[in-house]
């Protein structure tokens, strides 16, 4: 089977924030909404605006993602710029429901085969991922360019996900999702990239204790338990061991941390690397390369294409697209994945 890489890339904020985010919600005519949902993209962070359209969502810190704001038969906002001291004003426009354009043509895959993709590769095909349970699956929409290889899905409602392992109900609004094949196929096996983006929302519905056992198996060892331990300084004790050039490489060694106001700054002690294009001009780029075990058993590799980021109180990182992972951390799906904000309590951070 080819090995494939999975790609998330979502647009990160760098936003103060105290004790709470503070706005409100109006449709195109002014009129306030009540019942909208405000959230924070990736995490259980959430609420509802009154009948005067305004809303309050409690936080702890800097964070580095989006606030999202959402209601029935209206277009999502994504909002990357707010703070805990200016009250936000939202203007939402309602959704644009055009009719589809119905194209006759015999597919080579049918809808079944499609969806049999779909859920392998956006759901995942662990414990977890096979379980979950994507409630509108008829909202969902295929093509498939044979000239390109190339799979799309797309939905104009957000896909309710129900994730019993985890014990959680994810709302996802797909941006993009692309499969590009190695052959004109629709097999996983075949499958060369894939890149999908979107917002999300999760809601607990269980808290049982074989369910927050499934959560800290999953936590541990993910990206999420990556930053965390590495902005901590606890690599070691958390089972993770950073290899560069074939040497263990120590985390004050590699980078320096730095607080900022709450968010942890992050600069690698590499030098920018001198690339020399065709027309012989120089070029400074800056490029370090790890490899990641563990638990001894557990590899990946983490590409840094940026020499400065910075990591919040949840452990999400900034400059996404300048940071690649592979192997172990890349095959996360969505049914593998838990809200930003788990193991948070107050502003403790969970890095054991």
């Amino acid at each position: 089977m080819k090995k494939y890489f999975l790609l998330f890339c979502f647009f990160f904020a760098n936003i103060t924030l105290a004790q709470a985010i503070k706005g409100r919600v109006f449709d195109e005519t002014n009129k306030p909404l009540f019942g909208a949902t405000i959230f924070l993209d990736g995490t259980s962070i959430s609420t509802i605006s009154n009948e005067e359209g305004f809303f309050q969502l409690p936080v702890i810190a800097r964070i580095n993602t989006n606030l999202v704001v959402s209601y029935v038969g209206y277009q999502s906002v994504s909002i990357a710029s707010y703070n805990d001291t200016t009250e936000l004003k939202i203007t939402l426009q309602p959704s644009i429901n055009s009719l589809k354009e119905v194209v006759i043509k015999k597919e080579r895959f049918t809808r079944k085969e499609m969806l049999k993709l779909f859920r392998e590769q956006f759901l995942g095909e662990t414990k977890a991922g096979k379980k979950a349970i994507i409630l509108n699956e008829n909202d969902l929409d295929f093509e498939y360019d044979e000239n390109y290889k190339v799979f799309k899905a797309s939905s104009d409602k957000p896909l309710i996900i129900q994730n019993p392992v985890f014990g959680y109900e994810v709302t996802y609004e797909i941006s993009d999702f692309i499969v590009q094949f190695h052959s004109l196929s629709i097999k996983s096996e075949d499958v060369h990239k894939i890149l999908f983006t979107g917002v999300s929302r999760f809601k607990e519905t269980s808290n049982s204790k074989e369910v927050v056992k499934e959560r800290m198996k999953s936590y541990r060892g993910s990206v999420l338990h990556f930053f965390r331990s590495l902005v901590s300084d606890k690599m070691v004790e958390n089972d993770f061991m950073l290899v560069k050039s074939k040497k263990i490489a120590a985390v004050k060694d590699n980078f320096k941390l730095k607080d900022n106001l709450g968010l942890i700054e992050v600069k690698l002690n590499d030098m920018p690397m001198k690339v020399v294009s065709k027309n012989a001009l120089v070029d400074e780029k800056f490029y370090a390369h790890y490899q990641i075990s563990f638990q001894k058993s557990r590899t990946s590799a983490v590409t840094f294409l940026t020499q400065v980021f910075n990591v919040d109180q949840f452990g999400i990182h900034s400059n996404v697209a300048d940071i690649l992972f592979a192997g172990d951390m890349s095959d996360k799906r969505v049914g593998d994945l838990l809200p930003t904000n788990y193991g948070i309590e107050g502003t403790k951070v969970l890095d054991e």
